[in-house]
């Protein structure tokens, strides 16, 4: 039995959703969070509060007065006051544009607040051309706000063309001068190798110093860096200390990446409850991963109890707040139905919006979207072109579609090299079904890729161990054949029930005919029935038709040859050779169903054509006897499908072949022997006559002799070329 070659159809199940965390090795506990605090007022309290009221009020009228009297410190006081809300004033964007123009330009400080206003449209039009020409007139002047705005500009290309480098000069400069701002962000650049080399110990290096600077942000990076060790040892009880103290100070990030350590138990006691508080905490503070993971939280029952609608609900959120993961997850319930009503294109919507945030995942499924023409027109070249996206972000699921397509020249032209090349790719990143796939590919081999059996068998094994459920019917295949390791039929039978335990129906037929063998296995008709009964509901067509079988000849059940019948039919119309040979039989037989000689003899010949060795047997009976078939008795019709049923395996026809053989041989024998008489005879008979011995009748006898002769050499010359043919 082969191996079958798939489908090479891109498969339309997701993965199931994953927290996306790395994982960490477990430390020691650390101190226990921090417990919520009331506050009572006393009336010591309440005068505090007065007296710094009265302060205030004090305060700002002497910079009203002062800036009504031009001081220009006092106009941007104001001005700032207002921007912000602050000094016992309403926030008004247009009035702090006012006081910040009537600082006057040139001022440094007034031309840095004025860049900002035209920068944000904050009581203004918004023009970043403008602000930045501001900006660079207070950068000029070496101001330190400035220079990091700039920064920022340049980082961005906001009001200006994009230049990293210029943004790290801007960045530094601002840092030399005491910008603790633009400390961090010089910081952000090197961690991401962003317009300088990635240097993750100088990143860390500026965190600490933005840190001690009081960016709170700086905290939370550095809880980051020695989660994941870069630029400093691992320690995930270190990184759990300072996400808590960038929590404390009102880092929303820092409490939902608390709550992952506590999710997975890295660096603090495992504790799911306390992981859905911190999630809760951040997504209150507006953070839109905490969100999501909530969400993923109320769907699975991690520290909460499963609810789908809550679920959905963070889901929502989280998407609707910009959360690549969210919009994700929302595309993947919407596709596959989970919690909500199947809905391809909103699927289709959310995985379109998270592609364009580069979300590898989301342009692979609207890859098969596109193929299948589910919620979007059906295009394949559409769907090559969202897995070449995917693959060229290194995402191995969009190599393996892409290489999928590739294979078979649908949507793009044909190129078994670059699908060779990628699924090869997608197996050294342990993809799975793209180990399976190029274990088939070493298998088949082909002029660049010579057949590579024991490659193929590890790739099979590393698939299956990897959880791509068919891998296991390759690896039990290759077991029972020996092919790529030793030929262990007990340990592939173990593998077969393995694979129909995940419902694959090819392995489910396979181990129900070991079943009945018993050869390998205990015999177990029963436990046969059950797993052919398995598969023939998923349409397995070889299993449809032994379910024929069982039900024709009374195994594990009761004898019904309609039934037998319907079942035969059904395998046949799928093209199941076997079956319709089955089906022939009964037929020819009358079992089940009406004598039909015709009937049977056509059923006969599809079978045969479909490659059944035994139905080519019984068509070389057939033509051998001259019975059932239009044409008389024709020997060397029966002798070429007895030579096809023989090449398939079938012992019959190759005894009929041996017994063909022999009758050949005996027939030209006895042909010869008749031709040698007859020869001697005539021979005779014309020297008698020659020598006017009884001349009438010598010559009579020679002519006899000669027709004779003449006949049996006719006779002789087929069998000759049938004898020597074999």
């Amino acid at each position: 039995m082969s191996l079958e070659r798939p489908d090479y159809l891109n498969e339309s199940s997701p993965a199931d959703p994953d927290l996306n965390i790395r994982e960490e090795p477990s430390v020691a506990n650390v101190d226990e969070p921090p417990r919520y605090e009331v506050a009572f007022f006393s009336p010591e309290f309440m005068e505090v509060i007065e007296e710094n009221r009265r302060m205030e009020h004090e305060l700002l009228e002497h910079w009203q007065s002062d800036a009504e009297s031009g001081d220009p410190e006092a106009q941007l006081q104001m001005g700032i006051n207002h921007l912000y809300g602050i000094g016992g004033v309403e926030r008004d964007d247009r009035k702090a544009f006012e006081y910040f123009e009537a600082a006057g330009s040139g001022s440094p400080a007034a031309d840095y607040w004025l860049g900002l206003c035209y920068m944000n449209g904050l009581g203004t039009g918004e023009d970043p051309v403008k602000g930045f020409e501001l900006l660079k007139q207070a950068g000029d002047h070496e101001d330190p706000l400035a220079l990091c705005a700039l920064g920022a500009c340049y980082e961005n290309g906001i009001g200006t063309e994009q230049d990293l480098k210029e943004a790290v000069f801007c960045y530094t400069a601002a840092m030399d001068r005491g910008s603790v701002e633009a400390a961090f962000q010089l910081a952000e650049l090197y961690f991401l190798g962003s317009g300088v080399e990635r240097d993750d110990q100088k990143a860390l290096e500026l965190y600490r110093k933005a840190a001690e600077g009081g960016d709170h942000r700086a905290l939370f990076m550095l809880g980051f860096c020695f989660e994941t060790g870069a630029g400093v040892e691992r320690d995930p009880e270190k990184a759990a200390a300072l996400y808590r103290e960038a929590a404390q100070k009102g880092v929303p990030e820092a409490n939902c990446f608390l709550g992952v350590l506590y999710f997975n138990g890295k660096g603090v006691p495992q504790d799911r409850e306390e992981a859905v508080r911190l999630f809760r905490l951040s997504a209150d503070e507006g953070f839109p991963r905490a969100n999501y993971l909530l969400g993923y939280c109320y769907d699975f029952g991690n520290g909460v109890g499963p609810d789908l609608e809550k679920a959905l609900e963070y889901y929502w959120k989280a998407a609707e707040r910009g959360d690549v993961d969210g919009m994700y997850q929302i595309a993947l319930c919407c596709e596959t139905g989970h919690g909500t009503a199947q809905n391809y294109e909103k699927a289709a919507e959310w995985y379109e919006k998270a592609a364009m945030a580069g979300d590898p995942r989301s342009m692979v499924r609207l890859g098969v979207l596109s193929e299948a023409g589910n919620g979007v027109p059906r295009d394949e070249s559409k769907a090559v072109s969202w897995y070449q996206m995917a693959a060229g972000l290194g995402n191995a699921e969009g190599m393996t579609n892409l290489a999928v397509l590739l294979r078979q020249g649908r949507g793009t032209d044909p190129d078994p090299r670059e699908a060779a090349r990628l699924l090869e790719t997608a197996s050294e990143q342990m993809n799975p079904r793209a180990m399976y796939l190029n274990g088939l590919l070493c298998l088949d081999g082909d002029e660049q890729h010579p057949r590579d059996e024991r490659h193929a068998f590890r790739l099979f094994l590393d698939a299956a161990e990897a959880g791509y459920e068919k891998a296991w019917y390759a690896v039990a295949h290759c077991r029972e054949n020996g092919i790529g390791t030793l030929a262990n039929p007990v340990r592939a039978a173990t593998d077969y029930r393995l694979a129909a335990e995940y419902g694959l129906p090819d392995a489910q037929f396979r181990y129900a005919v070991l079943l009945r063998l018993g050869e390998v296995v205990r015999q177990n008709d029963e436990e046969s029935f059950r797993w052919l009964s398995k598969a023939a509901a998923q349409g397995h067509p070889d299993a449809i038709c032994e379910l024929g079988y069982y039900y024709d000849k009374g195994i594990a059940v009761s004898k019904d040859p309609i039934r037998a019948r319907h079942l035969f039919e059904e395998s046949a119309s799928l093209g199941c050779a076997r079956a319709m040979t089955n089906l022939a039989q009964l037929y020819a037989v009358g079992r089940g169903v009406e004598p039909d000689e015709e009937k049977a003899v056509d059923l006969f010949l599809q079978a045969a054509d479909a490659g059944d060795p035994f139905a080519m047997t019984r068509i070389g009976e057939m033509y051998e006897r001259g019975v059932g078939v239009k044409q008389k008795k024709d020997l060397s019709k029966a002798l070429y499908w007895y030579r096809r049923a023989s090449k398939g395996g079938d012992l019959i026809a190759s005894g009929a072949l041996e017994r063909m053989r022999v009758m050949f041989r005996d027939s030209f024998r006895q042909s010869l022997l008749a031709t040698l008489i007859l020869s001697g005879a005539g021979l005779l008979s014309l020297i008698l006559h020659l020598a006017g011995v009884l001349p009438t009748v010598t010559g009579i006898l020679a002519g006899v002799c000669l027709l004779g002769d003449l006949a049996v050499v006719g006779r002789t010359a087929p069998l000759l070329k049938q004898y020597f043919d074999f």
